[in-house]
């Protein structure tokens, strides 16, 4: 008969049955060993592993679906709140990232195309 050493009670008045361990692989009484569980999407997925306590993982919330809120309702007919100098001026001459307006070789403001 062999020898099961590892973390499991053997009673020969009232036998359990064992079982290994699929992380550690030490013998422990089957009611000890438990299902592994952790996240996939949005519930908890039994891995269809048992494990022992020591070995026993809390789930990973990584592999969890986040619920974002939903967007709130938009307002209705919205005004704007200040007028910006930009939306009111309407220019047609080229600036550099300086803020200098260009200029031709005639001293003219260089202008840009428009469709017509």
């Amino acid at each position: 008969m062999p020898s099961y050493r590892g973390r499991s009670r053997i009673d020969t008045s009232r036998p359990e049955p064992i079982g290994r361990c699929d992380r550690c692989s030490f013998v422990w009484n089957l009611a000890d060993l438990r299902y592994q569980y952790d996240w996939r999407g949005s519930k908890l997925v039994n891995l269809n592993i048992r494990v022992c306590p020591p070995c026993m993982d809390e789930p990973s919330n990584r592999h969890r679906t986040f619920v974002l809120d939903p967007d709130p309702l938009p307002v209705r007919d919205p005004r704007p709140f200040q007028q910006f100098s930009i939306d009111q001026e309407q220019t047609d001459y080229r600036v550099t990232e300086a803020g200098d307006i260009r200029t031709t070789e005639a001293d003219e403001p260089r202008i840009t195309e428009t469709d017509t």
